[in-house]
């Protein structure tokens, strides 16, 4: 879905973005940049395994936390906001 987005970011820009990483940080870093930071949760997760008799197993994950974090990266993004501000319009 991301490069679907990038992708209606570049139409919009009228040219390829090129190298996207600094300016998703920078943008991580504004407001209304359409980057929502994804503060609680995380994406630890337990399940039967059936491979293992049905044994319950969890896999430990990471919890979000404010700004960059492995659970989430730089969170999620507001689309209609998001690919104005990536193109630069």
């Amino acid at each position: 879905m991301f490069s679907g987005i990038v992708a209606m970011a570049d139409q919009m820009a009228g040219h390829d973005l090129g190298q996207l990483n600094p300016r998703l940080y920078a943008l991580a870093q504004t407001a209304n940049s359409g980057i929502v930071d994804v503060t609680k949760g995380g994406n630890e997760m337990t399940f039967p395994d059936a491979h293992r008799g049905n044994a319950v197993v969890t896999v430990r994950g990471y919890n979000a936390g404010a700004g960059y974090d492995m659970a989430s990266g730089l969170g999620t993004i507001d689309g209609a906001v998001f690919i104005p501000a990536l193109a630069g319009i």
